[in-house]
């Protein structure tokens, strides 16, 4: 897929980035994490794929992100999943909320991540898996034909 290319719909994202990680992924992953339920349809996809659990990390999107309770992830190996990235801002959350945890590892993985918020993105994370990595920033509405929900 080219970053010109669209994701049909969330399955399509889904099912693209399964193939992928795995690739991706070198050793063990304890568990995927869905940033908020929106994004736990990709995720279990991804989990299922790297047979492992799929946990959702509540979060209430907006101006201000909040992240709700973290799962107990200390000395674990953690992927975040989620429907794509925009700004960044609810990955750097995540992120910031697992490395207090003590997560031993720290991987993102979504279908869609410009460059401006992959470089942010790149000192909180131990690897970052996208498929599509867009120069600039546009909605993530953009890169689906079908209406994200």
């Amino acid at each position: 897929m080219t970053a010109s290319q669209r994701f049909v719909d969330l399955e399509h994202a889904a099912r693209e980035l399964a193939a992928v990680v795995p690739v991706r992924v070198d050793g063990r992953i304890d568990f995927v994490l869905a940033l908020g339920d929106k994004a736990s349809s990709i995720a279990g996809v991804v989990a299922q794929q790297m047979e492992c659990d799929c946990l959702v990390l509540p979060i209430a999107r907006g101006d201000a992100p909040m992240i709700g309770t973290v799962p107990d992830c200390a000395g674990r190996s953690v992927m975040v999943v989620d429907r794509g990235v925009e700004t960044g801002q609810a990955a750097m959350l995540a992120a910031g909320a697992l490395r207090e945890a003590g997560v031993a590892r720290l991987l993102l993985a979504v279908p869609v991540c410009p460059r401006q918020a992959e470089w942010t993105l790149a000192g909180a994370y131990d690897d970052i898996i996208a498929l599509q990595r867009p120069l600039g920033r546009r909605s993530l509405q953009w890169h689906f034909i079908a209406p994200l929900e």
